[in-house]
């Protein structure tokens, strides 16, 4: 499946009026070409949404709790996923509240889903206080993600929900010490063995191995320190302002020997030493802050109409909002409210590049700098003196066909509610024009699918990029009616201009409908260390997923089999399979394998029903082969012979029917 999104801010604020883009929908109005026999598309597959929130920072609750599948379309089976899941819901109820936007019925169902939440986090939970990125590997604990946890554990203790979801001040203080415990003499935290996230890591000269950096750590511990201020007691307490200060003049040391490359390094820090010193220098005036230039979201001219097509992911979009993110707080933090023109031109100019960079509805590129960048935003709002002016009407049609066009309605009631409309079937191709009236700003939306059915038609990465290598191997069915599947899917770090290894890594198999692989299987199978940077293994929504804590240049492969459940004939040829670093998904390979003979299966060899006459259900040995073997059918006499007798006796039957009602 492919998969678009074209994103675009509208601002009557900014401008008294303004001409909006056309957005187009990438899926041709035909799925065939003359005189080709491939599809370009599945027809009927395409899919486009229209998606509009009156405000910059959150479309609110589109689910009833939000989770990585829901925002980035990505798996969350590690400790940093699921916390950003509580994190992300968290955030979406404080911004609601704080805009007195919040449904009463939409706050006790939130608060329950964080209750769950945070009772599927403890289960992350070192003795020690610290938390782990994966249940099963105790080398995984992580300062990382223990700070991030302190610091949304106490974001979640707020005065008017304390009831609700009880977060007791001794789990924050547990954290709080073994934090404080692991700092060194110098006021730094040192990063653990495994980097997870490479916007924390430097890339050693000469080897180009990733090694974790003292830097970013021990600024990112530093702005959770400071956000849980005094929120803490006994131990955590006595230690917490000792901690704070050796981290604020190591990072006051560091500052002036950050290379000017490392931007990440640049914003985290400054934003660090403005939460200690107040008063920061700001680290430039750019609108966006990048360790490689990002291209403007791509569009075309045509007749004097512009037209905007789909974002194209970037191999550094997560380490670009991050930095900026980072760099818009430390501008907040720095100015204030800050009237003056050029004040607010450099604020506005980041917030706007900030929402340009959306791939997802509800997200940026991936976890993290999904929150910071939320964050921002979120103080922004609080510093930005037209929140009370909002009204709008936005009028939207498609070219594809006459009869479609919606209206979306944008005021002070329902600015922070999504609304969305999806363009009717079979009529997915073409260009949407948007009319705007009113003033205020609405983040405007389209979120395009479509299934392609060969590894041409794939959408392409950046520039394209090869990061992995990837392939599937030994792929065979065996058993009554090939009903076992047996894979081996193999990865492969191959940009080695960036680096030597990858970061968190996920690997994504698609399986044929019907077939299970049971989830307790997959952890016997990463507890048993035959794949050493195999760190997590699940199945759900009909795909296998594997976590790995980086890959290298060497070949990574697994091994899985899946057995078949449920009775499905006639399935799928293609399924997806695809590889991407979690906190860089912009890094990412997708191909297809392809299961033909699983395709030519009818229901009667599938299920081995006595009802069908040329089942196989009695004889393995006639069962179709799906490795190239002889697939034609063959008779099975038994089943025959019941087929037949059933049909003569529905025909004795009827005819005695017949024949008693003539009689009476």
């Amino acid at each position: 499946m492919n998969y678009y999104h074209t994103q675009y801010l509208i601002d009557m604020i900014r401008y008294g009026s303004e001409t909006i883009s056309h957005l187009q929908i990438n899926v041709p109005d035909q799925f065939v070409v003359p005189e080709v026999r491939e599809h370009l598309y599945v027809p009927g597959s395409g899919l486009a949404q229209v998606s509009l929130f009156r405000d910059v920072v959150t479309p609110g609750f589109f689910k009833l709790y939000m989770n990585c599948e829901d925002i980035f379309r990505k798996p969350y089976g590690a400790g940093e996923m699921n916390m950003f899941n509580f994190a992300y819901n968290l955030l979406s109820l404080r911004f609601m509240k704080t805009n007195q936007q919040l449904p009463q019925e939409t706050l006790i169902t939130a608060l329950q889903y964080l209750n769950v939440g945070l009772q599927r986090q403890l289960s992350y939970m070192n003795i020690d206080g610290s938390f782990r990125m994966f249940q099963d590997d105790e080398d995984s604990t992580s300062i990382w993600l223990s700070a991030f946890v302190a610091n949304t554990l106490h974001e979640a203790r707020f005065g008017e929900w304390k009831h609700d979801i009880y977060i007791p001040i001794n789990l924050i203080d547990k954290i709080v010490v073994w934090l404080c415990s692991k700092q060194n003499e110098t006021g730094a935290w040192y990063p653990d063995n495994q980097i997870f996230d490479r916007k924390f890591a430097s890339v050693k000269a000469g080897s180009g191995a990733l090694f974790g950096d003292p830097v970013p750590l021990t600024a990112y511990v530093l702005i959770a320190l400071y956000k849980i201020e005094t929120d803490v007691s006994g131990a955590a307490l006595t230690c917490i302002d000792k901690t704070r200060t050796l981290a604020s003049e190591y990072l006051l040391r560091e500052s002036y020997n950050i290379d000017n490359k490392e931007v990440h390094f640049l914003a985290i820090t400054a934003y660090a030493l403005s939460l200690r010193y107040k008063k920061s220098r700001t680290i430039c005036n750019e609108i966006y802050f990048s360790n490689a230039a990002i291209p403007d979201n791509p569009s075309e001219l045509i007749n004097a109409l512009r037209f905007l097509r789909p974002r194209m992911e970037q191999s550094n979009d997560a380490y670009a909002v991050q930095a900026t993110a980072y760099a818009l707080m430390a501008h907040i933090e720095h100015n204030g409210m800050g009237l003056d023109q050029e004040t607010k031109i450099q604020r506005d100019a980041m917030m706007r590049w900030l929402n340009n960079e959306r791939n997802f509805i509800g997200g940026m590129a991936s976890t993290q700098d999904t929150l910071i960048a939320m964050e921002a935003l979120f103080e922004y709002t609080q510093v930005d003196p037209n929140r009370n002016v909002y009204n709008m009407l936005i009028k939207m049609e498609t070219s594809s066909t006459p009869t479609w066009s919606t209206y979306f309605s944008l005021s002070k009631t329902n600015y922070t509610i999504m609304q969305s409309s999806y363009i009717p079937q079979g009529f997915t191709y073409g260009t949407i024009g948007v009319q705007a009236v009113g003033v205020g700003r609405s983040m405007m939306q389209l979120t395009t699918t479509v299934h392609v059915e060969y590894p041409w038609l794939l959408k392409k990465t950046v520039d394209e990029i090869q990061f992995f290598e990837l392939t599937a191997e030994n792929i065979r069915f065996t058993g009554r009616n090939a009903s076992i599947m047996e894979m081996t899917p193999c990865v492969r770090w191959v940009y080695t201009e960036r680096s030597q290894q990858s970061g968190l890594t996920v690997l994504e198999i698609d399986l044929p409908t019907g077939f299970v692989i049971m989830n307790h299987t997959l952890q016997d199978y990463v507890r048993s260390k035959q794949v050493p940077n195999l760190k997590r293994a699940e199945m759900y929504y009909n795909k296998v997923v594997f976590y790995f804590s980086h890959v290298d240049t060497s070949r990574t492969c697994v091994k899985f089999r899946a057995d078949r459940w449920y009775p499905v004939g006639n399935g799928t040829i293609q399924h997806r399979y695809r590889v991407y670093d979690y906190y860089e998904p912009g890094m990412h390979n997708t191909s297809i394998w392809t299961t033909y003979n699983h395709f030519i299966l009818n229901i009667c060899y599938v299920c081995g029903s006595y009802q069908c006459p040329y089942s196989n259900a009695t004889d393995n040995d006639n069962s179709p082969s799906v490795n190239g073997a002889d697939n034609s059918p063959s008779v099975n006499g038994a089943d025959v012979l019941k087929a037949t007798c059933t049909c003569v006796a529905l025909v004795l039957g009827f005819l005695m029917k017949r024949f008693i009602v003539r009689i009476h």
